[in-house]
């Protein structure tokens, strides 16, 4: 699958070098196109951005509602038959919604905001209310408090992600 210019007009176009009647500007902005790819022989998720995949989602789906073959279809898009036929299902179930790319947020947080929150009111208090002999916060000692108070082990170097996402900036003792 590529996209073709011609006469000023983009065009979407597949392995067979027709464009079976889809104006790619209709699908989806082009620019999320770039460095697509894809392979029916890798287990692994295809290559592409989430935009650019679910615009193949679309042109499959545009295909198999022209009458096109699962295994036609699978050719010309550069997927397994089995995903256009679990795409086929999705239009069929939920309609054109279904093949729409989501969100993956990634891991959860391991501290909740209440968490984050008691967290700050400690290191308002100070390093010696929570223990240490003097009054400066070090990664290593925030994340010894993090790790007592919550029972959450955090490597010291990833304990400025929680204090910066927390509003916390670094600063130089007097």
């Amino acid at each position: 699958m590529y996209i073709a210019r011609r006469g000023g007009k983009s065009q979407v176009r597949c392995k067979d070098d027709s464009d079976h009647g889809l104006d790619a500007a209709a699908i989806i902005d082009l620019r999320t196109l770039k460095g697509t790819g894809g392979g029916i022989i890798s287990p692994m998720r295809p290559k592409g951005s989430a935009e650019a995949l679910e615009v193949r989602r679309r042109i499959a789906a545009h295909l198999l509602q022209q009458g096109k073959g699962l295994r036609e279809v699978a050719r010309l898009v550069d997927a397994a038959p089995s995903s256009v036929f679990r795409w086929q299902q999705a239009l069929q179930q939920r309609g054109m919604e279904a093949l729409q790319a989501r969100a993956h947020p990634g891991r959860p947080p391991r501290l909740t905001p209440q968490q984050k929150q008691s967290l700050a009111d400690i290191l308002r208090q100070g390093a010696p209310a929570a223990g240490f002999p003097t009054d400066l916060w070090t990664l290593a000692r925030v994340a010894q408090v993090i790790e007592r108070s919550f029972g959450v082990a955090y490597h010291p170097g990833h304990v400025w992600r929680i204090l910066r996402e927390m509003g916390w900036s670094p600063q130089k003792p007097e």
